[in-house]
């Protein structure tokens, strides 16, 4: 087997591991979608991400 074949190889088993976890991450999203607990959760760590950025990216 040539270098070229496993290295194609490689990359179409990464690609095909990338696609089942984005489709596990929309069926886990679509399924918590209205959930409130979380959704506090979700909304506390922005905001804490917004303080500790600005927006152009820089850190204060």
């Amino acid at each position: 087997m040539l270098l070229a074949d496993v290295q194609t190889e490689t990359l179409v088993a990464r690609a095909a591991q990338s696609a089942r976890m984005i489709r596990r991450y929309i069926i886990w999203r679509n399924n918590h979608a209205y959930d409130e607990q979380l959704r506090r959760v979700v909304d506390r760590a922005n905001i804490a991400w917004m303080r500790h950025t600005s927006f152009n990216g820089r850190r204060q």
